[in-house]
């Protein structure tokens, strides 16, 4: 009896030991865990959602800040006599360790229209369509800016996920048919996680438990089938988003991601599917990488402060241009 009380008592030290470890370790690499609350929200359609009116302090670089619908920039009032523009997108707009005055988007906020900007992170295509689809009863935007990643094609296809291990995505999909469906084992786990959540050492158990567990393989190139399957279900998300739009509604997109192969793919998708696609995103992006520019954050991904700025002048001139055109047509 006394081994067996040993025992637990060790397992239990054990655990507490470890929950204080991942805690201290967050804190000082996570500034969000210097809010009470997280930005993410459990939503039954979309999987995950932002965590509307939130403010914290981001460490030595202002405040993140959402209003009360989930928007990271929108008017201090709406002007119905202005142009309306949405801007829509994954990690890289929701940004959640970038303060609102550094966001790539924030010199658009500056501009003569309503503007409104809504981000989160770990979306798919699909998800992106379904939160404009829901925007569309409260704006009535004149010009949609799709944000684009490289990492989309994965994420936009469930069979890539579960190759990859990516169990915890509690997200929609499109099938060919262009049903939305959901994964119902994915759903399962993902709902497990957010009861584990508040628990550090509990989360990292059970991931670490289901990827040493796990028979999917961890190869990370995609095999020439899922390409053809990613190329078509991307093509069929996009004519997705074009349906829901108000016909006079345009469409612009550009991709956020470093990865040069990816881009090639979307952005050939969005432009065969009639998008005015900016490409001079990803070409600075891909150069920036190649010439090793300090414009990223440390996953080598997602941009710094730095990276934001320049990010946010290309696609303030690009935009201003097209603006101005419209304005003479």
């Amino acid at each position: 009896m006394k081994n067996i009380f040993l025992s637990l008592f060790g397992i239990i030290f054990s655990i507490a030991m470890l929950e204080g470890a991942l805690r201290l370790h967050f804190h000082i690499q996570d500034p969000i865990i210097q809010s009470k609350k997280t930005s993410t929200l459990p939503d039954p359609i979309l999987g995950w959602d932002v965590r509307p009116n939130l403010e914290y302090k981001i460490k030595d670089s202002g405040f993140y800040k959402v209003d009360v619908q989930g928007f990271r920039s929108s008017p201090k009032k709406h002007d119905p006599l202005k142009k309306t523009i949405l801007l829509i997108g994954d990690s890289f707009t929701h940004a959640p360790n970038i303060s609102n005055e550094n966001l790539y988007y924030a010199p658009l906020s500056k501009g003569n229209y309503n503007f409104y900007a809504y981000g989160m992170t770990g979306w798919g295509n699909i998800q992106e369509v379904l939160k404009v689809k829901s925007l569309l009863s409260k704006i009535k935007p004149d010009l949609v800016i799709w944000q684009l990643s490289s990492n989309d094609l994965i994420e936009n296809i469930l069979e890539i996920e579960v190759r990859l291990g990516k169990i915890s995505s509690n997200r929609p999909y499109l099938s060919k048919e262009k049903k939305v469906f959901y994964d119902h084992e994915v759903r399962f786990i993902s709902k497990i996680l957010y009861v584990l959540q508040p628990s550090r050492a509990a989360s990292f158990i059970f991931n670490r438990f289901f990827s040493l567990t796990s028979s999917r393989s961890k190869k990370i190139n995609l095999e020439n089938s899922e390409i053809e399957k990613a190329k078509l279900i991307t093509s069929l998300i996009i004519k997705k988003m074009k349906e829901i739009l108000p016909k006079d509604t345009e469409l612009i997109s550009f991709n956020a991601g470093p990865l040069p192969f990816e881009n090639k793919l979307i952005k050939k998708i969005a432009i065969s599917e009639g998008l005015i696609h900016i490409s001079e995103i990803e070409d600075t992006l891909t150069t920036a990488k190649s010439d090793k520019l300090k414009i990223f954050n440390d996953d080598n991904f997602h941009w710094n402060i730095k990276g934001h700025a320049m990010i946010g002048e290309i696609l303030r001139k690009r935009m201003t241009k097209l603006l101005e055109s419209d304005k003479k047509q």
